[in-house]
């Protein structure tokens, strides 16, 4: 059972990590709040650049995935 259990919560974890659609609304929420002057153009640059790797690094393990 506790095996069971922790494979569980691994496999979520995993879908959690690579879940496209949640980066892609953080961008927007991150676009919004730039446009309603929310955050700096500086911050705005920062954590769009950590979001855009994170896209970009899901894609790639996914990808890495596909190919095993």
């Amino acid at each position: 059972m506790v095996h069971w259990l922790a494979k569980k919560a691994a496999e979520e974890a995993e879908r959690e990590l690579l879940d496209e659609d949640r980066v892609r609304a953080q961008l927007l929420e991150l676009q919004t709040r730039y446009d309603l002057g929310e955050v700096s153009e500086k911050d705005y640059d920062e954590q769009e650049r950590v979001l855009v790797e994170r896209l970009s690094a899901i894609r790639e393990a996914k990808a890495e995935r596909g190919r095993q």
